[in-house]
């Protein structure tokens, strides 16, 4: 058993092929049908195929064939190894440079990137009218007063609020006095 293509070996396949269909030696029936020879399968399970006259890469999404870039083309490109101006590599978590001695500015740290599976999403029970006006009907009797306590009358209010303003009246005398009699009393 052949072991499975690679996207990058498909791809050299396929150029291979081409050459020969557009020299001649192969009919279009026939690149067709080599050409879907070369289809593979990616690690996360998905087909994919070389359009046949196009060269292009197409993935199976369950229903057609969706022309998409091959997932070896997402992946980001290796970083560059590091070098001094004098052009020695450097250690990754080299201060200076061995040979030159200079000072090697400071790398910017790549970011955090979270991997490992999305949290699934907790969607709201569907709202019951008839409960909500149960609950609402429920907070309503307890915040009415009950029996026959009723709210202080306005006028009551304006006698506690007398009695407060002469409370911190009379305090404020009572220290004036307290003050006045110490500073007689030094004299």
């Amino acid at each position: 058993m052949e072991p499975p293509l690679s996207f990058a070996e498909a791809e050299e396949r396929y150029q291979a092929l081409r050459r020969r269909y557009d020299a001649g030696e192969l009919s279009p029936e026939e690149l067709r049908r080599r050409v879907e020879a070369l289809s593979l399968q990616d690690s996360l399970g998905y087909r994919w195929r070389l359009e046949a006259m196009t060269g292009a890469w197409q993935r199976w999404d369950g229903a057609a064939w969706v022309t998409l870039p091959p997932p070896h083309r997402h992946a980001p490109a290796p970083p560059p190894s590091p070098r001094c101006g004098c052009g020695e590599p450097l250690d990754t978590d080299a201060r200076f440079c061995p040979a030159c001695g200079a000072l090697v500015p400071a790398r910017p740290r790549a970011p955090h990137v979270e991997t490992g599976p999305l949290p699934r999403i907790r969607t709201p029970a569907p709202l019951n009218l008839g409960e909500l006006a149960a609950r609402t009907e429920k907070v309503a009797a307890i915040a009415e007063p009950s029996g026959g306590e009723q709210p202080a009358p306005p006028r009551r209010r304006g006698v506690i609020a007398l009695v407060l303003v002469l409370a911190i009246l009379g305090a404020a005398a009572a220290v004036a006095a307290l003050w006045a009699w110490r500073w007689l009393k030094v004299r």
